[in-house]
């Protein structure tokens, strides 16, 4: 059994665990592995037209698709699980509210619909097809709808605010290590590109890592203090028990003198410190409810009240 101090922390711990477990069996929407991304920022006159931007893609595409190991390459102004730029839109034949995405999702790139001056607002679109769900905000967040729209199609305007406030993100999958093939896509997208630099290389396996960084850390954390606390709970019940049957020599050597069975006399013992122990572990689960309360906002995929939890870990 173990003390106050550690169920608490071994309860959320537990809980850490599981959401850490449940997140990843959430499918993303998308297969990650090798995939390696990198970004450029397009800020400057030089990418402030439609044409110029899809001259630099169209280029630097085919000459990354061209290197030995490469399966296919794309580009786009922001990654699944990294979010989006978002702007209103509606759909047309409907009156406005009448749908429940209608003035509200996320684009990539952008389709704004009206309203946000004459340089962002475009003619109705046609949808073409219809993609599986992308968890774009974190696994741990419902997918949201969004609208894909080729680069080359959006506006001049919505060309320059996209290239003012974001970066371009290529997105190349290879055949083996993706990072293997990283200085070569490098110099194809530099020489693509008028020798712009690129930043932030990472493989998808690296960006989804990165997603649920926090939750890692906390559950990490939580259970480094939850083996610490029980470590601690072992020894200072263990030191606690070996001076009370200190205490107790004489008497318990008058017991054994008087024919007292050995094995009574150790139980004797054993469930006085039992005692002791269920005493803490009452008054740390307890404590442990408050505990959830502050952890729900952390959890994923399990309750803060989960029953296996708060009956298993006081069972250690």
């Amino acid at each position: 059994m173990i003390g106050n101090d550690a169920v608490q922390n071994l309860v959320g711990a537990a809980l850490l665990i599981r959401t850490f477990v449940a997140l990843r069996a959430v499918d993303p929407g998308f297969d990650r592995h090798n995939i390696l991304t990198m970004a450029m920022s397009v800020s400057g006159s030089r990418f402030e037209k439609t044409s110029d931007v899809n001259r630099l893609l169209r280029d630097g595409l085919q000459r990354v698709e061209a290197l030995p190991g490469v399966v296919r390459a794309a580009a786009a102004y922001s990654l699944p699980l990294e979010g989006h730029f978002g702007i209103p839109f509606n759909i047309v034949g409907r009156a406005p509210g009448s749908s429940p995405y209608d003035g509200r999702g996320w684009m990539r790139p952008l389709d704004p619909g009206k309203g946000y001056g004459p340089e962002f607002e475009e003619p109705a679109r046609q949808i073409v097809g219809v993609v599986g769900d992308v968890h774009d905000f974190g696994l741990n967040r419902n997918p949201q709808p969004v609208v894909y729209v080729p680069i080359a199609q959006v506006t001049d305007g919505i060309t320059a605010l996209m290239a003012r406030a974001l970066r371009i993100v290529w997105i190349v999958r290879t055949r083996g290590a993706p990072r293997s093939l990283a200085g070569a896509i490098e110099r194809e997208l530099r020489e693509a590109s008028g020798d712009l630099p690129v930043a932030q290389i990472r493989t998808m396996d690296e960006v989804v890592g990165q997603s649920t960084a926090r939750e890692d850390f906390n559950m990490t954390l939580l259970t480094v203090f939850g083996c610490a606390a029980l470590l601690l709970a072992a020894i200072g019940i263990y030191g606690l028990m070996a001076y009370a049957v200190e205490q107790r020599r004489q008497e318990l050597a008058i017991r054994m003198a008087l024919g007292a069975v050995t094995v009574n006399v150790r139980n004797m013992i054993v469930w006085q410190g039992m005692r002791l122990a269920l005493a803490e572990v009452a008054v740390g689960v307890a404590a442990a409810f408050g505990l959830t309360r502050l952890l729900e906002n952390f959890l994923f995929g399990v309750k803060a009240w989960d029953a296996l939890v708060l009956v298993s870990v006081p069972g250690c």
